[in-house]
């Protein structure tokens, strides 16, 4: 008996029926819809075709509906600013213009929801910043 699940994720190379009724063929004992791309019309129109596949195949699979964690707003900005890898770059609740060392966030509980080591991206995930430390209205990271 296996005991591995197969986790297929939806997109545009694999969101027909026919795409789906090979990924089942292939293994696959459930599908994942990313809920950070697409439309919402996009990912309504996956569910009937991932039932109708699974249906034909004689098999139940599940769904998964992965949606994107929080997803904090920096203050101004002036212009596009590069963060030196290894630098210190800091993350306030204070009103401040925002440049290569520091920004604003209106996320008032920050310096609550965060510990020494936790990970911070930025930019939609191309920039990870590790926490080094923490007070009442900042944020330090690396």
């Amino acid at each position: 008996m296996r005991r591995t699940k197969i986790i297929a994720t939806l997109g545009p190379a694999c969101n027909t029926e026919e795409g789906v009724s090979a990924l089942i063929a292939a293994g696959a004992d459930v599908f994942r819809i990313n809920f950070s791309h697409g439309t919402a019309e996009d990912r309504a129109k996956l569910i009937p075709i991932v039932r109708r596949a699974a249906t034909a195949a004689g098999r139940y699979i599940p769904i998964v509906g992965d949606i994107q964690g929080p997803k904090l707003r920096i203050g101004e900005v002036d212009g596009v600013k590069e963060l030196e890898s290894g630098s210190t770059f800091t993350i306030t609740t204070e009103a401040v213009r925002g440049d290569a060392h520091h920004v604003s966030t209106t996320f008032a509980s920050l310096p609550a929801e965060v510990e020494l080591g936790d990970r911070i991206l930025i930019n939609d995930g191309l920039v990870e910043l590790i926490v080094t430390a923490v007070d009442e209205k900042a944020v330090t990271t690396r």
